[in-house]
């Protein structure tokens, strides 16, 4: 089973009055740490998820490996919401 990233991001919980998420972990069924290799092939899976439904100017997303060791974090933002003030005129 594949899970559709983008259609996650925007997918209403009613329950908890919100939509999507803006941060995901990833990590290994056996308890394993993420290997290099694996982190590289799931940063690919993950952006081409994303990219196929968002531009560059829609989402902003980035990785960090560091925050918990052997698991991988996705942190996701709406480009929109990373405007600055000057730039709404």
């Amino acid at each position: 089973m594949t899970t559709d990233l983008a259609d996650l991001y925007e997918h209403p919980w009613r329950e908890y009055h919100v939509c999507g998420y803006r941060c995901l972990w990833v990590s290994r069924t056996d308890g394993e740490d993420l290997s290099g290799d694996e982190l590289a092939q799931i940063e690919t899976a993950v952006t081409e998820d994303l990219r196929f439904d968002y531009s560059d100017d829609e989402l902003d997303f980035w990785f960090d490996d560091s925050a918990v060791e052997g698991l991988l974090q996705v942190t996701l933002q709406d480009v929109d919401g990373c405007k600055d003030e000057d730039d709404e005129e």
